[in-house]
């Protein structure tokens, strides 16, 4: 976070390539900024939920693929200010590639058996969609995420600017939209779980 705070930096090896926004890579004038860390936070999220990486790829030409595969290619507006003649050639390859619902993705890793594990699961899936978007300007900011229906209930109030929104009070006795804060917090403590003691 302070690293985004600072001023932009060229990062060419940073983060973990697993998490490393494609922007980073596809564009060699990328710089860091706070949307970088909310693409690693969507990729995070997604391995907890898929029980291992979204996009292992071995070298970052192998990752730019995986992540198209999944998102599909990039629209021409989100693309237009990218010169690099190699990157242009890369994204002339994957035009046209279509993306995959992210229900498809992770079906069979989240549990179905109640309306509360559909209704978690949908917040779970907004909000992953929202992070994992090729576009860093598009992407949920920080405070954004906070006030996701998925969040909001643990979010402490102090941390967030009052002034923006000064009738919006989380708790974790509410319904936060359509989604039952107990199911929330079940659905986390099985992601937890299937991390710190998985399945053999």
């Amino acid at each position: 976070d302070g690293a985004a705070r600072a001023r932009p930096l060229f990062v060419a090896r940073f983060p973990e390539r697993r998490y490393r926004a494609p922007e980073l890579m596809i564009n060699p004038t990328g710089l860091y900024g706070a949307p970088v860390d909310m693409w690693s936070l969507g990729c995070i999220l997604g391995e907890m939920l898929r029980r291992k990486p979204l996009f292992p790829g071995k070298h970052f030409m192998q990752q730019l693929w995986l992540i198209f595969g999944m998102l599909g290619a990039p629209q021409a507006d989100e693309v237009a200010d990218i010169t690099n003649e190699q990157a242009r050639k890369f994204l002339q390859q994957v035009a046209g590639l279509k993306g995959r619902e992210l229900a498809d993705v992770f079906k069979g890793t989240l549990a179905e058996e109640t309306d509360d594990d559909r209704s978690a699961n949908a917040a779970i899936l907004s909000l992953l969609g929202q992070l994992l978007v090729f576009d860093g300007r598009k992407r949920l900011t920080a405070k954004q995420v906070l006030k996701e229906p998925l969040i909001a209930g643990f979010c402490p109030w102090h941390l967030l600017n009052r002034s923006a929104d000064q009738n919006w009070k989380p708790g974790c006795d509410q319904e936060v939209g359509a989604v039952a804060m107990p199911a929330v917090m079940a659905k986390l403590r099985e992601m937890g779980e299937a991390i710190l003691h998985p399945k053999t």
